[in-house]
C-alpha cells in the first residue's frame, strides 16, 4: 500500500512537472516569436532606409509600394500593422483608443470565461468564495461582444472579480495548461493589471494596444509616407474564408 501511495505521489509530481514544462515551453515559443518579429521589422526598416537614401542621392521621385499581409489568425499581422501606425503614422487618436478600450475589456472577460471553462473541464475546484464570482463572469462571457455592445458593464467590481479569480490556484493551474485550449497570448498580461483597467479614467497604453487581440475582418489599409516612398499596407483577415 505504501508503494502504491509513493507511486501516486510520483505520478502527480510528474504531471505537475510536465504541465509546468509545457507552459514554460509555450512561453518560450511566444517570446521567441516576438523576438523574431522585432528582428524582422528592424531588418526591414534598415533596408527601407538604405533604399530611401539611395533613391534620394539619385534624385528619385516618390515611389508607391504595396505590402499585403497574409497568414493564419493570431500570427501577428495586425500587431505588425499597429506597430507601423505607432512608429510612422502618429499612433492612435483618442476615439480609436476609446474603441480599443472596449475591445480590451471584452478580451479580458472572454479570457477569464475560457479559463473558467477549462477549470471545469480539468475538474479543478475554485475556492468557495470565488464560486459566485465565477458564476457572474460566466454570465458576462456568454456574449462574445459583451463590452463592445455595452462597455459600461466593465466596472471596478468586475475588475476585482477577475483579479480574485486570477489569484485562485485552480485558475492558475488551468492557465498552466493553456496549450490544451484556446486562450489569447496576452491573457496573463491583462489579468496582472486588471485593476488598472477598471479605473474610471483608464485609457489604453501603447503596450495595451499592441497586446490586445483585435479580429480583422475584410481588408484594412494604412498609408505611410517615408520619402521617397509612399507605402500602402493591407491587413487581411486571417480566418480561412477571408484568405
Amino acid at each position: 500500500e505504501d508503494r502504491d501511495t509513493h507511486s501516486d505521489e510520483r505520478a502527480m509530481g510528474c504531471n505537475k512537472s510536465t504541465a509546468a514544462g509545457v507552459a514554460n515551453a509555450n512561453d518560450e515559443r511566444v517570446e521567441g516569436r516576438a523576438q523574431r518579429a522585432v528582428s524582422n521589422v528592424s531588418q526591414a526598416t534598415r533596408e527601407l532606409r538604405q533604399a530611401a537614401e539611395e533613391a534620394t542621392r539619385h534624385g528619385g521621385k516618390l515611389t508607391h509600394t504595396k505590402l499585403l499581409m497574409l497568414g493564419a489568425g493570431e500570427t501577428g499581422k495586425s500587431t505588425f500593422y499597429k506597430q507601423v501606425r505607432l512608429l510612422y503614422s502618429g499612433g492612435f487618436k483618442d476615439d480609436e483608443r476609446q474603441r480599443l478600450k472596449d475591445v480590451i475589456f471584452t478580451n479580458v472577460i472572454l479570457n477569464m470565461y475560457m479559463l473558467l471553462g477549462a477549470a471545469r473541464l480539468f475538474h479543478l475546484a475554485l475556492q468557495p468564495d470565488n464560486v459566485p464570482r465565477a458564476e457572474r463572469m460566466l454570465r458576462l462571457g456568454e456574449n462574445d461582444q459583451v463590452c463592445i455592445d455595452q462597455p459600461e458593464l466593465f466596472t471596478q467590481d468586475v475588475a476585482t472579480d477577475i483579479a480574485l479569480l486570477w489569484a485562485d490556484e485552480a485558475i492558475r493551474h488551468a492557465h498552466a495548461r493553456r496549450n490544451e485550449f484556446q486562450l489569447y497570448d496576452s491573457a496573463a498580461y491583462f489579468f496582472d493589471g486588471v485593476q488598472r483597467l477598471g479605473a474610471p479614467d483608464y485609457m489604453p497604453t501603447v503596450e495595451d494596444i499592441l497586446r490586445v487581440r483585435v479580429k480583422t475582418s475584410g481588408i484594412v489599409e494604412e498609408t505611410v509616407e517615408a520619402a521617397p516612398f509612399h507605402h500602402h499596407l493591407y491587413d487581411v483577415g486571417g480566418q480561412r474564408p477571408e484568405r
